[in-house]
């Protein structure tokens, strides 16, 4: 097999594998959504920068849940109030920032789509630009 079609069948199952893993990320963000609620989110601390903070969750039913925040998209700051999404039987272990659900779906399957295009204009650029995948013999 050479170089050129290696490179070509490398890129297109690093894509194909991409939007496998899009695929997966969107179910269970569908699954997560099906199943959950939005609460109240309290900042009552920065952990370790702006993004970064303890959240005091209050549930629909009046309980009291502290939880780190790790992924909040912006700033966050001391007595903000955010909403929290969590599973209502199990709110302290599944409680997240409330944004948007399939942020990292479509970042993977941007990804997978821009590699299966590289794969698709590999051929192209081999033979547009002769020599572009060879590299010297070893030994």
């Amino acid at each position: 097999m050479t170089t050129a079609r290696i490179v070509v069948v490398g890129l297109a199952l690093a894509g194909l594998a991409m939007l496998g893993i899009a695929a997966m990320l969107a179910a269970q963000a569908r699954s997560f959504l099906a199943a959950s609620e939005v609460g109240r989110g309290e900042v009552v601390a920065l952990t370790s920068g702006p993004r970064h903070a303890a959240v005091r969750l209050t549930t629909r039913d009046g309980r009291t849940v502290n939880y780190p925040e790790n992924a909040a998209p912006g700033p966050l700051a001391v007595g903000q109030v955010i909403p929290v999404r969590y599973r209502p039987d199990a709110p302290a272990e599944t409680a997240v920032f409330d944004g948007p659900p399939y942020r990292r779906a479509w970042r993977f399957a941007i990804a997978g789509v821009v590699l299966l295009i590289a794969a698709a204009a590999s051929p192209w650029a081999v033979a547009r630009f002769p020599g572009l995948l060879t590299f010297p013999k070893v030994g």
